[in-house]
């Protein structure tokens, strides 16, 4: 392993490590927290799209679901075009709790970035920028 690598692995670690406690505190399993995620993140998710992404079955898709639903935490419509097809969303309390996750990491790393010099931002900006480009690339080349 290069030292960037292992130097990357161990800002995620740290990163993780300090938002650990914010994570403990939730009140879902990982199969619900999974699904959550990823019905914030797409806007026409449906039971077949959570069910893809987390790779279980529709039926296990669809019970987690169900129980984000008794917390509050997503709400479930039939599809107008089609019947057969549920759509989910997150309700107004299951998109705050993904932001209030997602802000608590950025507010943490911004903390960090504040602390370095302008050098070494400088450095970390190009070094990420560069790692970013191969990313969009394999990416890319998977579609």
């Amino acid at each position: 392993m290069t030292r960037a690598a292992a130097d990357f692995q161990a800002v995620l670690r740290a990163l993780g490590d300090e938002m650990t406690g914010s994570w403990l505190e939730l009140d879902l399993s990982m199969a619900q927290l999974k699904a959550l995620l990823v019905i914030d993140r797409d806007p026409r998710a449906t039971i077949t799209v959570v069910s893809e992404r987390l790779r279980v079955g529709a039926s296990a898709a669809s019970l987690t679901v169900d129980r984000l639903v008794r917390a509050g935490l997503v709400a479930r419509s039939e599809d107008e075009i089609d019947r057969r097809r549920v759509n989910v969303r997150p309700t107004a309390k299951g998109a705050a709790l993904v932001a209030g996750l997602r802000h608590g990491s950025e507010a943490l790393l911004q903390s960090w970035l504040a602390e370095l010099t302008p050098a070494e931002l400088d450095g970390l900006e190009a070094g990420l920028a560069a790692l970013l480009r191969v990313s969009e690339r394999r990416r890319q080349s998977r579609r």
